[in-house]
């Protein structure tokens, strides 16, 4: 098995991503890209990007009952992915987070060119 540890070689003991050396911050990733490792997350995310809607437009445009919604958007706010605004009866969902905007921006690019 040579091959298998030659294979390895160059590989460094440690990972030269600084981010990857600190357990919090590895912890607090893996949270967030959980947060949106769900197509019907992703998808309301996506309709997010667009700008603010309310909660009943939102459950209409991902074909979802309002309590999943819910469900779904308690998830992102908890992340602070999401954040509401209320006016009057109404919530609206607003994209909040920069780097969840800036991942959707990357798998736009990315999945046109599969």
């Amino acid at each position: 098995m040579t091959l298998a540890t030659d294979q390895f070689r160059d590989i460094p003991d440690r990972p030269n991503l600084t981010f990857c050396h600190l357990n919090e911050k590895i912890t607090q990733s893996a949270d967030f890209l959980a947060a949106l490792s769900n197509a019907k997350r992703l998808e309301i995310l996506c309709i997010l990007h667009a700008g603010e809607m309310n909660v009943g437009r939102l459950a209409e445009r991902v074909q979802l009952s309002q309590s999943a919604l819910s469900q779904h958007l308690s998830k992102l706010r908890a992340r602070e992915i999401v954040s509401t605004r209320r006016d009057g009866q109404t919530i609206y969902y607003s994209l909040q987070s920069n780097l969840a905007k800036e991942l959707l921006e990357l798998l736009d690019q990315r999945c046109t060119k599969l």
